[in-house]
């Protein structure tokens, strides 16, 4: 009997907690917290694992929850309450990688295209200064990151691949490349990029030699060892000119 009623009172639990996360979701979290001095104060007391502490096992749950209303405010094309979602989210559950990787995603690809949409900007040179400077927000959401997960392959690379092609920073993304491929020699594709890099920084000698260290270990017959001799070609070629 007493099995049976603290599973009816488990149950009855759930549903509140349920009907409580439906009714938070739809109202703003300032409405609850007053001033926005006030939501500084409950983003503090998150920070101090105050708030942590009481939601216990359901952070991970509660963060999702937030992290889904991010998604009704990406849709909506509303960059400032989509960034809000995604902090508290992040604040809440920082262990999630998913969410750092989608938010950096998100400010660098998504939101310029907003802003010069909204703002109605036609010049292609105010255009480009957006991309720039919201691939640099996006940019930062992965250093704090990697400050929790330094040897993630994935964050990494996607910090490496917004300073090549987004910031145009060659330095910066060959030095993450470098971690990467230092950290696994077995990543034939990840060195092919890292090669091409070096070669468009100018650095050409080094591309080469990491190329060449690449094809002793590869089968010559394989598809990727002519590949990756092709690759060569092209970069002496280019050097000779």
């Amino acid at each position: 009997m007493k099995y049976f009623l603290n599973k009816i009172c488990f149950w009855i639990f759930f549903v509140v907690i349920l009907f409580a996360f439906g009714f938070v979701m739809r109202v703003p979290l300032s409405y609850f917290v007053g001033t926005e001095r006030d939501l500084t104060q409950v983003k503090a007391s998150i920070n101090s694992g105050f708030l942590l502490a009481v939601l216990g096992g359901y952070g991970d749950i509660v963060s999702n929850i937030i992290w889904l209303k991010s998604y009704s405010s990406w849709e909506e094309k509303n960059l400032e309450k989509c960034v809000s979602n995604m902090e508290l989210a992040l604040t809440i559950n920082p262990e999630n990688k998913m969410f750092w990787s989608l938010a950096s995603s998100i400010i660098t690809y998504d939101s310029p295209h907003w802003i010069i949409e909204q703002r109605g900007i036609h010049d292609k040179t105010e255009q480009m200064r957006v991309h720039k400077v919201q691939a640099t927000k996006g940019v930062n959401y992965l250093k704090r990151a990697l400050e929790l997960f330094p040897d993630n392959r994935k964050l990494r690379m996607e910090l490496a691949d917004i300073y090549a092609y987004k910031l145009g920073d060659l330095d910066s993304s060959i030095k993450n490349y470098k971690i990467i491929v230092d950290a696994d020699e077995t990543l034939v594709f990840t060195r092919r990029i890292y090669a091409d890099l070096l070669a468009q920084a100018g650095r050409k000698g080094e591309a080469l030699e990491v190329l060449k260290s690449m094809l002793e270990n590869l089968e010559e017959d394989s598809e990727i060892y002519k590949k990756v001799t092709l690759q060569v070609k092209e970069i002496e070629a280019f050097t000779n000119k």
